[in-house]
């Protein structure tokens, strides 16, 4: 995908996007989570999503057959005594396997933030409504670094207005 775009605004074109997801929830779990860590090692992949689909998604409940009044095979949990559900061992080793498991791949960033570091945040509009954002800028030591960045309640407002300029510049230079 961003390769096309950028064929496209090589083009001259103009891109809208829209991105569903800004994970802002995600990184204020992760920012809030540092202990002694700098910016540059936050994960904002999808990964803590899907950790968290697995973790409370992932049948773990023990189930057995029955037949029902129609003498049909059906599946219900099964129960202690106390009428709570059984957990299957087997199942749930399989579910902490494959959390377990996650750590092993790469997963890209989000979309918004893979978009805004391949493009630089002074080429995107984010009209988004999110409070802040993890940009990449070059460092005291030369290097760059990830750097929590506050968004205020009128970002979208002027990057809209920004957005809305750059667009009007480039039609009037196609004319």
């Amino acid at each position: 995908m961003l390769a096309l775009a950028q064929q496209k605004l090589d083009a001259g074109h103009s891109l809208i996007l829209q991105i569903a997801n800004t994970y802002e929830a995600t990184l204020d779990r992760a920012v809030a989570g540092l202990e002694g860590e700098t910016l540059d090692d936050v994960d904002l992949s999808p990964r803590d999503t899907i950790e968290q689909f697995l973790d409370s998604c992932f049948p773990t409940i023990e189930h057995e057959i029955y037949l029902d009044e129609d003498g049909k095979g059906r599946s219900r949990p099964v129960l202690d005594d106390a009428g709570k559900a059984l957990v299957n061992r087997e199942a749930l080793a399989i579910r902490q396997a494959l959390i377990a498991e996650l750590s092993n791949y790469t997963i890209p960033a989000a979309p918004l933030d893979l978009i805004l570091e391949h493009f630089g945040t002074e080429r995107v509009a984010e009209i988004t409504g999110r409070s802040k954002r993890i940009v990449t800028k070059l460092g005291p030591d030369g290097q760059p670094h990830g750097y929590l960045e506050k968004r205020g309640p009128s970002a979208n407002i002027d990057e809209t207005q920004v957005a809305a300029s750059l667009c009007a510049c480039v039609a009037a230079a196609r004319r």
